[in-house]
């Protein structure tokens, strides 16, 4: 990843999903999240825009939005990492951290098959569990993840109750056996 094709995969992030973050216990933490996306160990898939298409729409050579061929529409980032360390769950597992796209490429399939590809990376290496996090207000994204699989691990954090409420979580862990 050079560092334009960085500022692009963060650049969506911001896009899609900066609200999600803000309204979380997480917050919004620019540096920390560029951080996380340059660390060496991260892998990346990018989608990028074809020439003469602006999304999924073929346009003419003459469109000056066909100009843009190359340009990041999308991408997914994932580590091997162990399970969890704090718990000594030292099982090396591949963690998506995160799954965007455009809003022109969305609903279209692209989600599940930028999966099933990270998935074949983790058969390849021998991993035999997946596993992402994501915000309980993204429903889109829990659809994809249940079709793909997934279900809520057990690692991920409950709800909160007090004495006159219960706090749900603003985020799940999911994950996937293989």
């Amino acid at each position: 990843m050079n560092n334009s094709e960085l500022a692009a995969c963060f650049d969506l992030i911001a896009k899609t999903s900066q609200q999600d973050y803000k309204s979380s216990s997480r917050g919004w933490d620019p540096d920390y999240k560029m951080e996380e996306m340059s660390d060496k160990e991260m892998m990346y898939l990018l989608i990028r825009q074809a020439k003469g298409y602006v999304g999924m729409d073929r346009v003419s050579e003459q469109d000056s939005s066909a100009n843009h061929a190359g340009a990041i529409l999308g991408f997914i980032s994932f580590k091997f990492e162990p399970e969890e360390e704090e718990l000594k769950m030292m099982r090396p597992v591949q963690y998506i951290y995160e799954i965007h796209l455009d809003d022109r490429l969305r609903n279209q399939g692209l989600g599940g098959r930028m999966i099933q590809w990270a998935e074949s990376q983790a058969r390849l290496v021998k991993i035999s569990k997946m596993m992402l996090t994501m915000f309980t207000v993204n429903k889109g994204a829990r659809r994809v993840y249940e079709r793909e699989g997934f279900v809520k691990d057990e690692l991920s954090p409950g709800d909160r109750v007090t004495r006159r409420k219960v706090i749900e979580a603003d985020y799940i862990i999911m994950s996937k056996e293989l």
